[in-house]
C-alpha cells in the first residue's frame, strides 16, 4: 500500500485534530482518517456515527463505506466522479443559466436537508456529537459526487441537531460564489442575487456571523481563515 496524499489541519483545537490520507493498494484507492492525539479519538468515533446517521437519512449507498482500523484510525472507500459543483460550473461557463438552475433545484429538492425556520440557538453549533444530530452543514456542491445510480456525500464531518436548511443552503451558495466569483458575475449572479433567489438574502449578515462564530469553536485561537497543510507524495495527483 502506497501513500499518495495527506492533509493535516492547522490551528484546529486538539479535540478535532484529524489527518486525512489517501493510499493506493493495487487498483484501489482508500481514504484513512487518523486522530493525531488522544483527545481527537472522540472525533474519529463521531465520524463513524455520522456515516450511520446520514445513511439512515439518505440511504446507506449515498455515503462511503467506513470501517474502524484501530482506536485512532478509520478507513473509507475512495469515491471518484464528477461533483455537483462541476456540472454547475460547466453550465456557468456555457452561460446556460437554465441548466445551472436545474442542478441547483435538484440539490434543493433531493439533497438539501435541515430544519424549518430561519434562526437557531447558536449553542447547537458547540456540540458536533449531540446524540440527536441530524443536519450536515458541509453539504456543499463539491461534496456531492454524481454517479449513474445516485449520489455520494463524501464529507460528513460536521453534523448538528436541527440546523435550518436555509443555513445549509447559505453555506453552499456562499462557497459556490467565493470559489467561482468571476463565473458567477459574468452570468449576472452576484452573491446577493443568488441568496435573494433562494429567499435567504435577509439572513445574509446573521448567517455570515453564525458561520464565523462556528469556525471559532473549532480553532485554537482567533484566525481570519482556516488553513491546511497538504502533501503530495511522489507527485501523484488524486
Amino acid at each position: 500500500m502506497e501513500l499518495i496524499y495527506s492533509v493535516f489541519p492547522k490551528y484546529r483545537k486538539a479535540c478535532f485534530d484529524v489527518s486525512t490520507s489517501i493510499f493506493v493498494d493495487g487498483d484501489t484507492k482508500l481514504v484513512r482518517k487518523q486522530a493525531l492525539n488522544e483527545k481527537a479519538i472522540r472525533h474519529i468515533e463521531g465520524l463513524l456515527d455520522n456515516q450511520e446517521i446520514l445513511g439512515s437519512i439518505y440511504g446507506i449507498n449515498c455515503v462511503p463505506k467506513v470501517k474502524r482500523l484501530n482506536k485512532n484510525t478509520i478507513e473509507m472507500e475512495y469515491v471518484s466522479g464528477p461533483t455537483l459543483l462541476s456540472y454547475m460550473q460547466y453550465y456557468l461557463r456555457k452561460k446556460d443559466i437554465n441548466s445551472f438552475f436545474e442542478f441547483l433545484c435538484f440539490y434543493i429538492d433531493n439533497i438539501l436537508k435541515g430544519a424549518d425556520g430561519d434562526y437557531f440557538d447558536t449553542n447547537l453549533l458547540n456540540n458536533p456529537y449531540d446524540k440527536n444530530r441530524n443536519v450536515n452543514i458541509d453539504l456543499t456542491f463539491d461534496n456531492i459526487i454524481m454517479l449513474e445510480d445516485g449520489i455520494k456525500i463524501i464529507d460528513f464531518e460536521w453534523l448538528y441537531e436541527d440546523i435550518p436548511l436555509k443555513f445549509v443552503l447559505f453555506r453552499a451558495l456562499q462557497q459556490l460564489y467565493v470559489r467561482n466569483t468571476t463565473l458567477c458575475d459574468l452570468n449576472g449572479l452576484p452573491l446577493d442575487k443568488l441568496l435573494d433567489m433562494a429567499g435567504i438574502l435577509p439572513l445574509k449578515e446573521e448567517y455570515f456571523k453564525l458561520t464565523n462564530d462556528w469556525w471559532l469553536t473549532l480553532q485554537d485561537g482567533y484566525l481570519a481563515r482556516y488553513e491546511k497543510k497538504r502533501y503530495l507524495v511522489n507527485n501523484i495527483g488524486v
